[in-house]
């Protein structure tokens, strides 16, 4: 299903639609949010926050076309949000020092110079959302790369450690089997063979010298 179709669906008011995509894209959030956040409980709160903002746009019928690159750009900025609420937390001074300062540019520009309705290009020129949205994209595909990269020499380790254990158990058993029959414990019928392999071979290497 392209994007166009998905976010029509949405907009047009498919709550069953809109459930499912939104089931489907729960563990992703999350995941992106805790790698962000490093705690479960800001994760959890930076997922519901995410989720609330989209059905609150489905319900306008504004969300936007590529929604999977909106729900990144809406779990950094809830993410921001969260750190930014935890650090004016910690640090009561710094709610009252940004009420009262004004930025550089508002306090010296005169009124002559403020946007005027003609100027709608230039205004929307001036706007930090979308160099923040190609910023926290570019992170998360990286973060995403070293993710994979991560997975494939894990999941490379583990097939040569299960490969070795399995070789060695195979290796154990076949001489626990072959001393099994040697001391007749076992007779021929249950040695498939082993004992009389292990004497042709392997013993031999053990009376070397001898």
């Amino acid at each position: 299903m392209t994007n166009i179709e998905i976010s029509s669906r949405i907009n047009g008011g498919d709550k069953e639609f809109l459930r499912e995509y939104l089931a489907s894209k729960t563990q992703s959030i999350f995941t992106t949010a805790f790698r962000e956040l490093q705690n479960r409980n800001d994760a959890m709160e930076a997922a519901r926050s995410v989720l609330a903002e989209v059905k609150k746009r489905a319900a306008d019928g504004t969300c936007p076309v590529d929604m999977d690159a909106w729900l990144e750009y809406l779990v950094t900025v809830s993410c921001n949000d969260i750190v930014m609420k935890k650090l004016l937390a910690a640090n009561p001074d710094l709610t009252s020092s940004f009420a009262s300062e004004k930025p550089a540019a508002v306090q010296t520009a005169p009124a002559s110079v403020q946007p005027s309705p003609a100027q709608p290009a230039a205004a929307a020129a001036l706007s930090p959302v979308p160099e923040i949205k190609n910023v926290s994209r570019e992170s998360n595909e990286k973060c995403k790369k070293k993710d994979i990269e991560r997975i494939k020499r894990n999941r490379r380790r583990d097939v040569a450690v299960t490969a070795i254990l399995i070789i060695v158990t195979l290796l154990l058993a076949w001489v626990l089997l072959s001393l099994l029959y040697l001391k007749g414990i076992i007779s021929m019928d249950f040695s498939f063979g082993l004992a009389d392999w292990f004497n042709q071979n392997v013993l031999k290497l053990f009376l070397i010298g001898s």
